[in-house]
């Protein structure tokens, strides 16, 4: 699929959002801006993702992943 022509369920889901909201939100382009850097670690032997996100106040989001069957891992699925 070419991402320039299909829609995400993100890209929907933030359409609604515009038609419908009464109060300011922080939108998904807004937060992907505040990202200064993005770090990933894999487990070796594991399936196993740790992702560490840091914003310009030097403050830190982690989130992890981990696939069931390690036949079926990627590296690129749990960057997603």
């Amino acid at each position: 699929m070419n991402p320039d022509i299909t829609q995400t369920n993100e890209d929907i889901l933030e359409a609604r959002l515009q038609q419908t909201a009464q109060a300011p939100r922080l939108t998904p382009n807004y937060i992907d801006s505040l990202i200064q850097t993005v770090r990933y670690h894999v487990f070796p032997g594991t399936t196993t993702t740790v992702c560490c996100i840091e914003l310009p106040n030097g403050f830190t989001v982690t989130g992890d992943s981990a696939c069931a069957s390690p036949i079926t891992a990627r590296n690129v699925t749990a960057r997603l």
